[in-house]
């Protein structure tokens, strides 16, 4: 009896460590892929006070400020802290998504390219994205008056400037972000299979337009996956990019709605996908990310917000209605009273 006791004992050791040997496996596999992204660590403050002297209100944005393998880095000087703001609901988490593309020819390298809120609604298990419209006027702190456009925030003292501008004329909570190089991020879209995109006859030349500047970019053949026509069709990680980042036609809002249908079809994918390629396009997603979230944040938002992922909502501000155009200098002017209760309810559902 002894015998067999200790035989079974020894099988039960054996299986609890091979079970014990594969999830450590797993948590180091999991906290080595949570290290892809380019992490900066950027002081968060009780109160943020706007700095004076040289050093303050005319820092120059760098001319170049790539990392390795030429990636855009995020700019985020010492001066402009995030001011610490206490999280307004339990229940949902808000993070400034942001976009850069400092290499693109004719555009300021300084200026926020888009910018998002993807918040992260575990009472509803849903993901909300609302796009911030650049040509927003916003009160910059210490620029108060001076009829300043949202994405001026950024050149004038990076993410953090950019963070407490937006939860100052927004009344929000946002304390990280996630900052994307564009066309870096068109290899994440191939990785997903491409997105399903109805390109009108008006976006075609742009959107070649665009994938030839992208192949100019990368070295790729001129003429490189250009579109023969319009309609709908799956187009790959330049062509995806390219036909978000179309300016020349419509307006901004047009553009920012570009880029939330790709958002949303790219989550949508990935909700379908397999564990196996979630975690292959889980490691693509993060090479091209740089952020204030530690791996410690990542897995507490990844095992917190595993069930959100099944649904998106979309909203834009302002909205239509909620806002007039100064003609003087193209400002969007928001109806405070409209929009601010609006965006609110749409976050938080109150």
């Amino acid at each position: 009896m002894r015998s067999g006791s200790s035989t079974a004992l020894r099988v039960l050791l054996r299986i609890g460590l091979a079970i014990l040997g594969l999830l450590l496996g797993m948590f180091l596999y999991v906290w080595n892929l949570l290290g892809r992204p380019a992490y900066t660590d950027i002081r968060i403050v009780d109160r943020f006070i706007v700095p004076t002297g040289d050093a303050a209100l005319d820092l120059e944005f760098p001319d170049e400020f790539t990392g390795p393998g030429g990636r855009v880095r995020v700019w985020a000087p010492a001066e402009y802290p995030i001011e610490e703001v206490k999280q307004i609901d339990s229940e949902v988490t808000n993070i400034l998504v942001f976009g850069v593309d400092a290499r693109s020819e004719g555009e300021s390298s300084s200026r926020s390219d888009s910018m998002m809120v993807l918040s992260l609604d575990r009472r509803n298990d849903m993901i909300k994205i609302t796009s911030l419209m650049r040509d927003l006027e916003v009160d910059i702190p210490g620029r108060e008056g001076q009829q300043t456009k949202l994405n001026a925030a950024y050149a004038i003292g990076g993410v953090g400037l950019m963070i407490n501008t937006i939860n100052r004329n927004f009344n929000l909570d946002i304390q990280r972000f996630m900052m994307f190089d564009f066309w870096s991020a068109a290899g994440l879209i191939d990785q997903v299979g491409g997105i399903s995109v109805p390109v009108t006859d008006a976006e075609l030349p742009y959107l070649n337009e665009g994938v030839q500047h992208y192949n100019h970019l990368t070295g790729r053949p001129e003429g490189q996956d250009l579109l023969p026509g319009a309609g709908d069709q799956v187009l790959n990680g330049a062509q995806t990019i390219a036909w978000a980042r179309i300016r020349r036609i419509g307006t901004d809002h047009a553009r920012t709605g570009r880029q939330r249908y790709v958002v949303s079809a790219m989550l949508a994918k990935f909700a379908d996908m397999n564990m196996v390629d979630k975690i292959s396009t889980v490691s693509e997603a993060l090479g091209h990310i740089e952020t204030n979230l530690t791996r410690g944040d990542m897995t507490t938002l990844g095992l917190r917000n595993l069930d959100t992922l099944g649904a998106t909502a979309e909203y834009k501000v302002p909205a239509d209605g909620m806002y007039w155009t100064n003609e003087s200098n193209w400002n969007m002017i928001m109806d405070r009273d409209q929009q601010l209760p609006a965006l609110r309810q749409f976050i938080y559902g109150r």
